[in-house]
């Protein structure tokens, strides 16, 4: 998925103090249960990225992906350094009204019409709010993440 030098930056961005890191990936990393492209299709490079958030000691990762052509929310607590949590949020311009998919680590029914997502950060609190927004700004799902620190 990664090749050595992008491995090698990541990890240095990972080592850097921070509250939050948003995790960008253009495909799904945490999904399990779908046959398309994901993560999960290369399982070594996958618990890699896992094992390297524990390993760096990096707090408030979230996962942003796309290319699903529909939104949602997942959560894996397995094998991670704290529970981590990714929103998908697409299509925008070709939702897949027709899904009916299920994944084991997902946290409600995907939300099949055009959305977009939207990043809130409340410092105060020490709180993320992924959201979900339909074309005309209405907010569609929400989920809010406290800020996560490895265990130990």
């Amino acid at each position: 998925m990664l090749g050595e030098a992008q491995w090698s930056w990541l990890e240095q961005r990972l080592r850097e103090p921070a509250d939050v890191r948003l995790l960008v990936s253009s495909i799904q990393v945490l999904a399990e249960s779908h046959g398309w492209e994901r993560w999960g299709n290369l399982p070594l490079e996958r618990q890699r990225l896992i094992r390297l958030i524990g390993d760096t000691g990096a707090g408030g990762v979230v996962i942003l992906s796309g290319d699903r052509h529909f939104g949602g929310y997942h959560r894996r607590t397995a094998d991670a350094p704290y529970p981590l949590v990714e929103v998908t949020a697409s299509s925008f311009n070709r939702p897949r009204r027709d899904a009916r998919e299920h994944d084991v680590l997902q946290l409600n029914e995907i939300v099949t019409d055009a959305t977009f997502g939207l990043v809130r950060i409340d410092w105060r609190a020490r709180q993320i709010m992924l959201e979900l927004h339909a074309g005309d700004d209405t907010t569609v799902r929400t989920l809010p993440v406290a800020f996560s620190a490895p265990k130990g």
